[in-house]
Order: structure tokens, then sequence, then C-alpha cells
């Protein structure tokens, strides 16, 4: 597990190309991105999605490039867990939501090894087959 109190975070950072990058280890701050992904532009595509940590059997990061906010969202899934499916944000929206929405465009980087990934996660009893939105 990883250590979600370390004093060592990327937190809120901007770069010098006026990209921030805001590292997701609470609930109350993933719930706050749920609600900012729930309100982007469908055109272009606004969700830019990939992960690190799949080629050693574990999810570590969420990477969710948001072109129209100038952002790119770290989500530490050492911290946060399955919970990071499951949230709810205030408008009624997990994530595992807006990754299935077909009317929520989203760009992935080669995602295969995620998806499986993703599936391990998953502890409720339904078919594990396929995580709709993540399939080919």
């Amino acid at each position: 597990m990883a250590n979600c109190h370390s004093s060592h975070s990327i937190g809120d950072s901007a770069q010098e190309n006026g990209l921030s990058t805001v590292e997701i280890r609470w609930t109350h701050q993933l719930k706050q991105l749920l609600q900012d992904l729930d309100t982007l532009p469908v055109k272009p595509p606004s969700i830019y999605l990939d992960a690190s940590g799949v080629g050693q059997d574990q999810l570590l990061n969420l990477q969710f490039l948001v072109p129209p906010k100038k952002t790119l969202y770290v989500i530490d899934m050492g911290c946060l867990g399955a919970t990071v499916l499951f949230t709810v944000s205030d408008n009624g929206k997990s994530l595992r939501l807006i990754l299935k929405l077909k009317a929520i465009p989203k760009i992935g980087f080669d995602i295969r090894g995620m998806s499986r990934l993703l599936f391990m996660h998953r502890d409720d009893r339904q078919s594990k087959k396929f995580l709709a939105g993540l399939r080919k």
C-alpha cells in the first residue's frame, strides 16, 4: 500500500508550459475530479487516459490529461484502490460510469493492460468478461 500521508506530493503544481499536475489521493479530490470530467466539451474529446504500473501487474496510477483545463490528473491507485471506480460525486457520477458512457468521448493509450487490471479491482459479482467502455 502506498504511503498516502507522505509530505512529498506533486499536489497542484504548475509547469513551464502552463500545464498543471494534480495528484488525487483522497476521495474528496476524486469527487471534485468527477464533477469536472462531467462538464467537459465532447468535441474534440477532452479526456485522454493512460496508466502506469501496468507491466508490473499492478495499477499504480491512472492519468487523465484534460486539455480544456490544462491539467494532468494523476489518480494514486495505491491510496484509493477500488474506491476509484465506485466513489460517486455530488452530481451522481462515478469514474466507472464516466468510463462506460459513450456520450463522453475518451482517448486511451494502449489500455489493454489497464483494462485487465481494472477488472481485478471489481469486487461485485458481475461477469468480468469485459468492462464496457474499455473494450477493443
